[in-house]
């Protein structure tokens, strides 16, 4: 049978009964069943709908497709500088066969070095960087200027985490090839080295000696936008939004241009004109996790109805998120925002979905005190009580209950602070 006949029978029962207690007599002891028999069938109904949620939320956790790189908050990170190393290595290998690495026209090999050659190359292209760098270094030993040998060994080198003879074979390119390209790459590759290894002024010093101008059009964004990168983790602000306002300009589809933009704003202290990039970073790509990170930071500035509607945003598409934070983060603003109705209702959908949470359901108790819904608190907190016993929190909620306040909010806030 259909859930909506289900109901439908259910609520023609319901309206029969109140009719029947209309009547100047009715038979009690009949309507009273009755009630009993909606009311059991009506729980029966929720019991097992929360049981399907439950399953469902795991299974859509299960299934969730993992984001990609274009689509997850970007952030100034040492993790960056290696992605965007190697993605100006595959930019290479898709340009210009005549320009790429592998056909240098100031190499000359014999017979030995070209075998040697196409061994070492064909192992580093299957990513088997032990196995390549001895046929590389045999290249290197009988030509140390043949630059193509010279600048795989450092990226293999660079994956087998040995950086400072990764360091040592770019610093060479750097230092004596005529190839500008050859040049450039070196240079960056020793910038994305040291940034990796947050030694910020040293990358900065490669980046500066890359003359921009002279950069090909296909490297231009990655560059400014390292380069930018270890500007700010050396606080130099004004400089570092120069540079991501010149990535802008030429990748102005990419969101990551504003937001990144908008974060150098925050932290100068301009709200206004940092927000202002971010919602036009929203406009160029729907991003989840930067409306998180924009409900966080919202909710730090205690603008909690602006937190609740980054949230709502991120339901929109995804209206049985299998997200906590999204949940935790919609319930507890709106309550924080005296919506009551809406928080309550975030609050129940979150828990059918994640009825183990235990952010959820601590929050929801505290939530619910501060509602003056003592009695709904209470049947909540005690069944946390013997579920965790010693949890903090627990105890916190527990003075609460029984209005010890200030031993309360210091039994709290230390627990907050351990978590």
């Amino acid at each position: 049978m259909d859930i909506k006949e289900i109901f439908a029978k259910m609520n023609q029962k319901l309206e029969k009964m109140n009719i029947q207690v209309e009547q100047p007599f009715y038979n009690e002891n009949d309507i009273h069943k009755e009630v009993e028999v909606l009311k059991n069938q009506s729980e029966t109904i929720v019991d097992e709908w929360l049981k399907f949620e439950e399953k469902l939320g795991f299974f859509l956790k299960k299934t969730k497709e993992k984001k990609t790189n274009s689509s997850s908050v970007p952030d100034f990170s040492q993790e960056h500088y290696e992605a965007s190393y190697k993605k100006l290595l595959q930019l290479d290998h898709e340009g210009d066969p005549n320009t790429q690495l592998g056909n240098s026209s100031t190499t000359t090999t014999n017979e030995p070095q070209s075998e040697w050659w196409r061994k070492g190359k064909a192992l580093y292209d299957l990513n088997m960087y032990d196995q390549s760098v001895q046929f590389l270094q045999k290249v290197l030993e009988e030509e140390p200027e043949f630059e193509p040998a010279c600048f795989y060994v450092a990226h293999s080198y660079l994956e087998l985490n040995q950086y400072d003879k990764a360091r040592y074979y770019w610093q060479f390119l750097a230092d004596t090839s005529d190839n500008q390209r050859m040049k450039l790459l070196a240079l960056h590759a020793l910038a994305c080295l040291e940034a990796t290894l947050e030694k910020y002024e040293r990358a900065l010093v490669f980046f500066r000696k890359i003359n921009l101008k002279d950069v090909d059009s296909l490297w231009k964004p990655t560059i400014v936008f390292n380069y930018a990168q270890a500007l700010y983790h050396t606080s130099q602000l004004e400089e570092c939004l120069d540079q991501l306002m010149c990535y802008y300009e030429l990748e102005p589809q990419d969101w990551k241009g504003p937001y990144l933009i908008g974060k150098v704003y925050h932290q100068q202290g301009n709200e206004e004109v940092g927000f202002a990039f971010w919602f036009e970073a929203l406009q160029l790509q729907q991003s989840k996790d930067l409306l998180k990170k924009m409900a966080r930071h919202f909710e730090e500035k205690t603008y909690y109805q602006m937190a609740a509607q980054c949230y709502e945003r991120c339901l929109k598409e995804e209206t049985l998120s299998s997200d906590e934070e999204i949940w935790f983060g919609l319930a507890w603003n709106y309550g924080l925002a005296n919506q009551k109705e809406k928080s309550r209702s975030a609050y129940l959908k979150g828990l059918s979905i994640f009825p183990d949470h235990l952010q959820l359901q601590l929050s929801y108790v505290w939530m619910l005190f501060f509602w003056g819904d003592d009695d709904e608190a209470n049947r909540r907190l005690q069944r946390l009580q013997v579920k965790y016993v010693d949890h903090p929190m627990v105890e916190g909620l527990h003075h609460l209950s029984v209005g010890e306040y200030e031993h309360a909010l210091s039994v709290l806030h230390e627990a907050s602070e351990q978590l």
